[in-house]
């Protein structure tokens, strides 16, 4: 237990949130899962490598700028 305990400590130490919000936050830690289980998902199925660019971390940056769309 106590190796657990220090390995969680060790990696909470370079943690950060992925956006000042706790909303926005959880908005993309579930992109950040449903990419994850995506790809999960095709390795288990032997499909080819499928692209998903609306999961591309530019693409959600990019998404998440504040403002006017041009």
């Amino acid at each position: 237990m106590r190796v657990v305990t220090d390995a969680m400590r060790e990696a909470a130490t370079d943690a950060h949130p992925l956006a000042a919000s706790r909303g926005r936050h959880a908005a993309l830690q579930r992109i950040h899962s449903a990419a994850h289980y995506y790809r999960l998902m095709g390795q288990e199925l032997g499909a080819p490598q499928t692209e998903l660019p609306y999961l591309n971390d530019r693409v959600i940056e990019a998404c998440c700028v504040p403002g006017v769309w041009r």
